[in-house]
């Protein structure tokens, strides 16, 4: 779908530079054939460089999710990351890969704040995450949602329970509603009446809250962390299909 609408976008624009250029010229143009012919040439002229710096422009604009420049992080401190820089792109899955112990954790926890780092900048749609305060973190944290590995999921809480946790943090939701949208959040990996068990019972199960959690604010931007560890292949193809459904994007 995002696809459909950027491809819209970009032809409403060519189209509108191309008619404009050529109306122009044409209203201007006086004379002959020959006058005629150079307007022609000089509207096609100027139409492609128009729709080439346009491009550029929408390309950037419309496809720059998240952008991590110069991010480096101290081993002094804990363990390291370091990144010249990286566009996540709007509406598509993105993947950070690498070797185990490359620091890929470390960098996807700096992208949403809960490391910090000595260096660098990370951006949301051009706004300047890593220099906001507190307050202006947790309003753009509400458009995100978090896969930790292994789940991470709260020993002392239930399905339900943990499912509700970033809509008690996050939004002023009644009971009621937290708990509607954790059951909905819920059935949508298939865990019905969840809360009525214990999610230790199976490693699958974990995953699959820790995936009905991350969905629940509905999220603009998703990061998961090694989302695939540990699932059989069915609940494998259901996080895929759920992640092209649910989040606008996902890392």
């Amino acid at each position: 779908m995002y696809d459909i609408w950027y491809a819209l976008t970009k032809t409403v624009v060519f189209a509108f530079i191309i008619t404009s250029v050529s109306a122009y010229h044409g209203y201007y143009t006086s004379g002959g054939a020959l006058e005629v012919g150079n307007a022609s040439t000089s509207g096609v002229v100027y139409s492609s460089i128009a729709i080439i710096f346009s491009n550029l422009i929408l390309t950037n604009f419309l496809l720059a999710m998240i952008e991590g420049i110069n991010i480096t992080r101290d081993m002094e401190k804990g363990p390291s990351s370091k990144m010249s820089r990286y566009s996540f792109e709007k509406g598509k899955t993105n993947l950070i890969i690498g070797q185990s112990g490359m620091g890929k954790t470390v960098l996807l926890k700096c992208l949403v704040g809960l490391i910090d780092f000595e260096e660098g900048q990370v951006l949301y749609d051009e706004r300047l995450f890593s220099s906001m305060t507190f307050y202006e973190k947790k309003a753009i944290r509400q458009e995100i949602g978090m896969l930790f590995q292994g789940g991470a999921l709260f020993d002392s809480l239930n399905a339900e329970q943990n499912v509700m946790f970033p809509l008690t943090m996050f939004t002023t939701m009644s009971v009621s509603e937290k708990q509607d949208r954790a059951n909905f959040c819920l059935s949508r990996v298939n865990l019905e009446n969840a809360n009525n068990f214990s999610f230790r019972i199976e490693r699958w199960y974990e995953e699959k809250v820790a995936i009905a959690r991350a969905i629940a604010l509905n999220p603009k931007y998703l990061f998961c962390d090694e989302p695939n560890s540990g699932l059989d292949p069915q609940t494998l193809t259901s996080l895929m299909n759920l992640s092209g459904r649910s989040p606008r994007n996902m890392i």
